[in-house]
């Protein structure tokens, strides 16, 4: 007994004084076991689990994996590629994920993505999932944000039907459901800067193809909704509202600028994990501001919007509403006095 009585005063007296030493100890070698896992061996687990845990909607590849303890606890992933169902193949030099410990807990996925050099400029992700890990198919509330987005690489990846050069900085949030169970909402807000778009040629309807010169804009603003539109869904299918509530096309300074207000019906149709999207119809409440200059390279354009056009101190003004409940056939367009 005396000898467990001294082993056991002597761990004691270890644990009173050298307390300190045991803690600095405990966390190094933990913090060396953090550094030295070979996360690597990893990636395809975590390649698994997020297709899982998206429904299959999601598909990562990387090369290498790294563990991060500040400023929150998550990982790293460097030269990364993402492949989703809607978009063409994503690519980022560095992709950050933080998870959410508590939604773990409740078996749910709440997780934060940060992307570095992606589009040349930063992007920011959240997304939390509706249902459990088990049951998940990919539905939930998202949060996107991104700075100094490159125009001519986001314009090709959203495989725009003009190609454009310059800065975007862009906020989205809303839910998704891409088995369009449940109607889908989105508030977003884009600020392009110094933005150009370049010459395209265009097909008018009775009249054959235009080709347009390059413009530029000293800015591009959007601001608007994706909302359903009531009593037009069904299982698999949704009719879906795009409402344009303020676009600013350019300032008075520039040969061409504009308004643009209204809304565009999208039919949006899902097909296994795949969310298929067309125009069915649209109502636009347009206005132009030419300037003397713009003559010279929009005029042919320009000469189909004579009836609508009045003069103004700076030069012509065009204001008009364009309709179409087919998206085939040639718009009807019609003179408002007021853009409103």
């Amino acid at each position: 007994m005396p000898i467990i009585q001294k082993l056991a005063s002597f761990i004691a007296n270890i644990l009173k004084f050298h307390k300190l030493k045991i803690l600095v100890t405990l966390v190094s070698s933990l913090i060396i076991a953090v550094i030295i896992f070979p996360y690597d061996d990893l990636s395809d687990v975590l390649t698994t689990q997020i297709t899982k845990a998206t429904g299959n909607q999601v598909y990562v590849q990387f090369e290498h994996l790294g563990i991060n303890l500040f400023p929150t606890p998550g990982l790293s992933l460097d030269k990364v590629e993402i492949d989703t169902p809607i978009t063409s193949s994503l690519k980022a030099g560095e992709l950050s994920l933080s998870p959410s410990l508590p939604s773990l807990l409740l078996m749910k996925l709440e997780i934060t993505a940060r992307l570095q050099d992606f589009l040349n400029g930063k992007l920011s992700f959240s997304f939390q999932s509706k249902k459990s890990l088990k049951e998940t198919n990919g539905s939930g509330s998202y949060d996107i944000s991104g700075s100094s987005l490159d125009l001519a690489r986001l314009s090709s990846l959203a495989s725009l039907p003009v190609s454009l050069k310059g800065q975007m900085s862009l906020d989205i949030e809303g839910n998704v459901d891409p088995t369009l169970e449940e109607p889908m909402n989105a508030e977003f807000e884009f600020d392009g800067q110094k933005v150009q778009l370049l010459p395209l040629r265009m097909d008018i309807p009775n009249f054959g193809p235009m080709d347009l010169p390059g413009l530029k804009l000293a800015q591009l603003l959007a601001k608007g909704r994706f909302l359903p539109k009531e009593g037009s869904s069904s299982r698999g299918m949704q009719n879906q509202d795009l409402v344009l509530e303020d676009v600013q096309l350019g300032n008075e300074k520039d040969a061409l600028s504009g308004k643009l207000k209204g809304r565009i019906t999208v039919r949006m149709q899902s097909t296994g994990n795949q969310l298929n999207a067309s125009i069915s119809d649209y109502e636009l409440r347009v206005q132009l501001h030419a300037r003397p200059e713009a003559q010279k390279d929009f005029g042919v354009f320009l000469g189909f919007l004579d009836s609508h056009k009045k003069s103004s101190p700076s030069g012509s003004l065009y204001t008009f509403k364009v309709a179409s409940t087919n998206p085939y056939q040639p718009p009807q367009i019609t003179t408002l006095q007021v853009f409103q």
